[in-house]
């Protein structure tokens, strides 16, 4: 089974299924306006669906994203809720499953605590193989691995 998993932000980490492994790649987005980043994530999207035919799409599931305060938790909400919507859309019209993770409750899982620190989010990483070059890679590692354990930690 060929599973693509995000974490999902202004930086988009990103894992992918290949015959030589997990393929890492973080897209940042911080400096785009919203218009802007939808419209790049969903060619990126497409181009990703396109080249790995995958079976499943996991997620940085975007529940609870404003329970930050501050003006940029507003814009990151903005941004996670828009990429969600953009993966259930394309998702639907390639006929792919997908499936969402509450990150926290992964990470709580894999680095022993759902509020884990960059370095701990590394460190999960590569004590399960992967070799992220970022903690936004490193969260799509564990997202990956929570969908490859069919974790159930999804409020989905």
């Amino acid at each position: 089974m060929t599973t693509i998993s995000f974490d999902l932000g202004g930086a988009v980490g990103i894992a992918i299924d290949t015959a030589a492994g997990l393929e890492l790649i973080t897209l940042d987005y911080r400096n785009f306006t919203i218009g802007a980043m939808a419209t790049r994530f969903e060619g990126r999207l497409r181009e990703l669906i396109y080249v790995h035919a995958p079976d499943l799409i996991a997620y940085e599931e975007p529940i609870g994203m404003f329970s930050k305060p501050g003006k940029g938790a507003a814009v990151h909400a903005h941004r996670v809720y828009g990429q969600a919507v953009l993966i259930q859309k394309l998702a639907y019209n390639a006929e792919i499953d997908t499936a969402a993770y509450n990150v926290s409750r992964v990470r709580k899982k894999f680095a022993g605590s759902g509020r884990a620190t960059p370095d701990a989010i590394l460190k999960a990483a590569y004590k399960i193989g992967a070799e992220p070059a970022d903690e936004h890679q490193a969260d799509a590692v564990l997202i990956h691995r929570a969908s490859l354990t069919n974790l159930q930690i999804s409020l989905l």
